[in-house]
């Protein structure tokens, strides 16, 4: 990053194809002491970076693996080759592994490792180079065997074989060969196959020795705890402070919900115990008009004709007209010729087989005077279950049926003003008798009209 830009920079074995990289400082002399491959974490000694190459961190880098460290460039040049990034110009790849292997080999002497341990070293990291080089499609094999990386180190060519001997050897000893081993397994991981690359079951082969090195050390080799990105976690950001006002709503709004919930248990628990008492009304007479007996002779019933116009109106023989005296009432209830009930179970809505019922009787009061009442009337059976939130009696709910029903006569009427709506609920029933009969003869709804003749 540059300040808040994205910078992209070539790869850093672009010098391979415009040119030969900057020559490497010279290394510092090397410190006093030795060691073997697991020897102490001696730091590497810096390189000088070509004008494409990607500059270091700022931050100092902690080496746990010298040799690993050291071996870093010429094992990234190998897995770029590996991954075809790199085989066109073969002279100039060739310049550019001969001076990292030089200055590799600089760092090694540096380091103060034994005679043993500096030529297992070099030719880990040098003959993984020549092998995946080697085994480029193309001509560019046969003239960098002639003159490989290996052949300049040591004076002569070894086979692939001398790697997995060695490979074998450290792994007799993994305490004492930390650093080598990760070095050979790095080795392994970005390419080397030697032998193996000819064989049907070299791939496996060489997953199984990169098991067994993993086997090895992670026993001995302690897990680094440290983060690998320091500022993972983020910028802190503090929460928002939260005002008196969105408080004050909070809590009334916590405050209306536990009234509710409270009003709620309360008029369950209150219709509960009521039910008893509507039980004990039920087998109560109706409420009915004072009527005064007289002595003497019946009085002939007079035929109303307002009665017999709206009787030649009615096509349905399940609407029954009554004259009360003061009023006219159209009584609909369950009509035996049709299958389903007049109102399904528990609820509000007419049932559509009963809507032209409904129709002709509005159109048959449609031309009197005066306005229309709708009384809906229910058996006696309870209100039970969920169905007691919406209708919490038998009374509520026949409301709501003749809340329905004037809705349907609305357009009829046309005037809105004329109608009216009751609810009775049980209150008034034709038949007492517990029967499915008599309580589909109890669940009607009547349109009283007052007489005006």
């Amino acid at each position: 990053m540059s300040g808040e830009k994205t910078v992209f920079r070539p790869s850093p074995l672009a010098a391979a194809k415009g040119g030969a990289p900057a020559p490497p400082s010279p290394p510092p002399p090397p410190p006093p002491g030795g060691g073997d491959g697991g020897g102490g974490p001696k730091a590497p000694t810096p390189r000088a970076w070509a004008s494409d190459d990607v500059p270091p961190l700022d931050v100092p880098m902690r080496v746990r693996n010298p040799l690993t460290a050291v071996a870093a460039r010429l094992l990234a040049l190998a897995a770029a080759v590996q991954s075809d990034r790199q085989v066109t110009d073969v002279p100039a790849l060739r310049a550019r592994a001969g001076e990292e292997a030089k200055a590799f080999e600089k760092q090694l002497i540096a380091m103060g490792l034994s005679a043993e341990d500096n030529a297992r070293a070099r030719y880990a990291v040098l003959a993984t180079v020549d092998d995946v080089v080697q085994n480029l499609p193309g001509g560019a094999q046969s003239d960098w065997a002639r003159s490989s990386l290996v052949v300049q180190s040591f004076g002569q060519a070894f086979g692939g074989d001398q790697f997995f001997t060695i490979l074998d050897t450290l792994l007799q000893r993994p305490a004492a060969n930390l650093d080598m081993l990760e070095l050979y397994h790095a080795c392994l991981a970005v390419g080397f196959l030697g032998r193996a690359r000819i064989e049907a079951d070299g791939r496996q082969q060489i997953e199984g020795r990169m098991a067994a090195i993993y086997g090895a050390l992670s026993g001995i080799r302690p897990r680094q705890e440290t983060d690998l990105v320091p500022q993972w976690q983020g910028k802190p950001t503090p929460m928002p402070k939260v005002g008196w006002f969105v408080r004050a709503v909070l809590a009334l709004a916590a405050g209306a919900a536990f009234l509710l919930l409270v009003f709620l248990v309360l008029k369950l628990w209150l219709d509960s115990r009521d039910e008893p008492a509507r039980a004990a009304l039920r087998p109560l007479p109706p409420i009915a008009a004072a009527r005064i007996d007289r002595l003497g002779a019946d009085v002939p019933e007079v035929q109303s004709t307002q009665l017999e116009r709206i009787r030649g109106r009615l096509r349905n023989p399940c609407i029954e007209a009554r004259d009360d005296g003061a009023t006219i009432r159209l009584v609909i209830s369950e009509c035996p010729g049709l299958a389903a009930g007049m109102f399904p179970a528990g609820a509000a809505l007419l049932g559509p087989d009963y809507v032209p019922l409904i129709e002709d009787a509005g159109r048959a009061l449609a031309p009197e005077v005066g306005p229309i009442a709708v009384v809906a009337h229910t058996d006696s059976d309870p209100i039970s279950g969920r169905l007691r939130a919406s209708f919490p009696d038998n009374a509520a709910l026949s409301l709501a049926r003749a809340e329905d029903v004037a809705l349907l006569l609305k357009p009829i009427v046309g005037d809105r003003a004329r109608l009216s709506v009751e609810g009775r609920g049980d209150r008034e029933p034709v038949n007492r008798a517990d029967t499915r009969e008599a309580k589909a003869a109890n669940r009607r709804v009547e349109l009283v009209l007052p007489r005006s003749d």
